[in-house]
């Protein structure tokens, strides 16, 4: 393996762990009260994460080698989904959210979430036709996900007024 790939690697999975963490700051942005199934499910999902480091090793040790392309496309799918049923759980019946969340954001959401699912599944699949191409769309996932998708338009944006940006008010 040469310093390139591994640089790659490690950056590229560096740069998945911001995406997870970003994903699951939006979702859980959305999320007002929580139960004991969404926090085993939220548990599942750091496991997974967790494992990430490991599989990257792996990838980077024995790069371009197909069982570990599906071994790590294995693992981004595991955390994914984990999303995916995070945000799901948690917004069927709108029961942990509120219950006048508009069903855009909803359905926004979750179709966000799946690309991700996609792109493991799609990047697995190739890595048994061509070890590059695999490793050529876990790498398009990150430009993906970086670019805003529409459930960010319905993030509240608070404007400071003028005095906040100011500072505190001193009597005197």
């Amino acid at each position: 393996m040469t310093v390139a790939t591994a640089v790659l690697i490690d950056s590229l999975s560096f740069v998945m762990l911001g995406i997870f963490w970003v994903g699951h700051h939006v979702g859980f942005h959305y999320i007002r009260c929580t139960d004991r199934t969404l926090i085993w499910l939220n548990n599942f999902f750091l496991l997974f994460v967790g494992l990430l480091p490991l599989t990257t090793a792996l990838l980077g040790r024995h790069d371009l080698e197909e069982v570990t392309l599906v071994v790590y496309g294995l693992n981004l799918l595991a955390v994914q989904l984990l999303v995916y049923t995070s945000f799901w759980y948690a917004t069927v019946h709108r029961h942990l959210v509120d219950a006048d969340m508009d069903e855009r954001i909803i359905r926004s959401g979750k179709r966000r979430i799946l690309l991700g699912p996609c792109f493991s599944a799609a990047a697995i699949l190739l890595s048994f036709l061509d070890a590059r191409l695999s490793l050529g769309v876990y790498v398009l996932f990150p430009i993906i996900f970086i670019l805003p998708g529409r459930i960010d338009r319905f993030w509240p944006r608070q404007e400071m007024t003028q005095t906040e940006a100011a500072g505190p008010v001193r009597a005197e």
